[in-house]
């Protein structure tokens, strides 16, 4: 039986039941009864239970949010309401998460943004693609640290191209199958970026890079050196070869920083088809706004082309079909061919459009990275069995010692035992003595 009762300060209770068992109503109940006794002060002997106002408060999930299951659970996580305590607290219906377990949440949510934001890059003929983007990429990368030593490629310490390869890593995605030949991609990718960029570098192009005065004074000496100076004039000399005889000048292109590859994906989103070698040749070499080509060797490629094609479209005596023309063909015929396992004017596309001939280089660029690879793994092989020579040297070495040390063991065990044996004979004899007289 429940007795009612009042306290000193006029507020009913009930005697004879934990606070845990009294039945407070439902939260809009108390809320409405609060809001009467505040209203009610003037009775001193007032029988309605003041309670303090009930406060909903969302309960955290306490465990890391899945990104399939992520807003579902974040939804009905939000309609939980706290429920009142005896003494008019309220107390939340799931425990709150503890420091670490709130980190793990907004750390998962960093991580799972931050994967959604790194582009997806292909290897395309050996080649990262899109080409222009890494290249941007891979040159920022090197702003952000420059080796002291770094005057050129070859100089820059293992250290630091490791460093610069897992940055590359943080802002790109691609097939794991492929990570090896990816890097492979990669260094020859940052080799040419690293070159163009020591290039503007001496040629006070490039204001952007802040070094140190003693990092730029060994550079200055490292371009100044006779052996770098004599290497700079014969590379200079090759690109200033003029491949189409003389006086028609050195071989230039107007395709700036884009690969073929994105050039050729332009054309294919642009024409509703592949382009053929002649289009891409034609974009990638004619001067922006205007219908002339760069130089007079492209000048050249394409009268020889269009030559070609109106030959090849002539019908013959008494054929009144039109003949079909293999412009691609043509276009190989006009340029003379695969010269150094290139086709002019069409880039890395030389393996899309002449697979045949393409056969070759292909086949010696996946032979060079597996013969490096080969090397990775036969100095990794050395370096594990030098280590297991070591250790089994030492495992030898501590077996003679403790061999030794046990053979120490024994013999001065051997000779206490003597020695304990000798002064029992002793201490027998000298009682046998006593005893006879």
């Amino acid at each position: 039986m429940r007795v009612r009762r009042l306290d000193r300060r006029g507020r009913s209770g009930y005697r004879g039941l934990p606070n845990q068992l009294v039945d407070r109503g439902s939260p809009a109940d108390q809320e409405s009864q609060s809001t009467h006794d505040d209203c009610d002060d003037s009775s001193p002997y007032s029988t309605q239970p003041a309670l303090k106002p009930v406060t909903f408060t969302p309960a955290v999930l306490s465990r890391p949010i899945s990104t399939s299951a992520g807003h579902a659970e974040v939804e009905s996580s939000s309609s939980s309401i706290s429920t009142p305590c005896a003494s008019g607290d309220t107390t939340p219906d799931a425990d709150p998460p503890t420091t670490s377990e709130t980190r793990t949440l907004s750390m998962d949510g960093l991580a799972f943004a931050s994967e959604l934001k790194r582009p997806c890059i292909q290897l395309v003929n050996g080649v990262l693609h899109p080409s222009d983007v890494c290249a941007r990429k891979i040159t920022s990368i090197f702003k952000e640290r420059m080796d002291d030593s770094g005057y050129c490629w070859k100089n820059v310490s293992k250290k630091t191209k490791d460093l610069y390869w897992n940055k590359f890593q943080k802002h790109f995605m691609w097939d794991e199958s492929i990570s090896s030949v990816i890097k492979m991609a990669w260094q020859r990718k940052a080799a040419e970026r690293y070159r163009a960029l020591m290039c503007s570098l001496r040629k006070k192009k490039d204001k952007t890079i802040h070094v140190s005065d003693s990092t730029w004074q060994i550079w200055n000496e490292a371009w100044n050196s006779p052996e770098f100076k004599a290497r700079s004039l014969k590379f200079t000399a090759n690109r200033l070869t003029e491949i189409g005889g003389p006086g028609s000048g050195i071989s230039r292109h107007t395709g700036g920083s884009i690969s073929h590859t994105c050039h050729a994906e332009r054309l294919r989103s642009k024409l509703g088809r592949d382009p053929l070698p002649y289009e891409l040749f034609e974009v990638t070499h004619t001067r922006k706004g205007t219908s002339k080509l760069v130089d007079a060797r492209a000048e050249t490629i394409k009268d020889r082309y269009l030559d070609l094609v109106m030959q090849s479209s002539q019908t013959q005596k008494g054929d009144s079909e039109v003949p079909i023309v293999n412009k691609a063909a043509l276009y190989y015929q006009a340029v003379g061919g695969e010269k150094k396992h290139r086709v002019y004017g069409v880039g890395s596309q030389a393996f899309v459009f002449y697979p045949q001939s393409s056969q070759t280089l292909s086949a010696r660029t996946s032979s060079e990275m597996l013969q490096t690879e080969i090397r990775r793994l036969r100095q990794t092989v050395d370096q594990l069995q030098e280590s297991n020579k070591e250790l089994r040297q030492s495992l030898l070495q501590m077996r003679e010692e403790q061999g030794q040390y046990h053979e120490d063991i024994m013999c001065q065990m051997q000779e206490m035992m003597m020695q304990l044996e000798a002064r029992f004979l002793q201490r027998s004899q000298s009682t046998t003595q006593d005893s006879t007289y």
